[in-house]
């Protein structure tokens, strides 16, 4: 059953459930460009933001999936475009929490 990911408040005292950096491994998608989470809920003293090292070893260690969620982690042509659709993401996540907390 997937998880869904917590929601922290960041530095600046905002709300966010993910976080995501791009990335090109070579053992994640054969190298191909991949946004991946830095968000993890399991982590020593609750959830947060890991540095980038241990987020590529948890994507790696959950065979290229998404530690969380189980999805697949989508690879990109293009560093552009992985920064692109992260953009997008984040900005539709966002939307999300906003309308949330308006419901509430």
């Amino acid at each position: 059953m997937p998880r869904k990911r917590k929601i922290i408040k960041d530095p600046k005292g905002g709300m966010m459930s993910s976080k995501e950096i791009t990335i090109n491994d070579r053992r994640i998608n054969k190298g191909k460009p991949t946004n991946i989470p830095t968000i993890f809920n399991k982590v020593a003293g609750g959830p947060r933001e890991v540095t980038q090292r241990a987020a590529i070893n948890r994507v790696i260690r959950a065979g290229g999936k998404d530690p969380i969620t189980g999805k697949k982690l989508r690879s990109f042509g293009t560093m552009s475009e992985a920064v692109t659709a992260s953009k997008n993401q984040s900005r539709a996540a966002q939307k999300r929490l906003t309308d949330k907390r308006r419901k509430t």
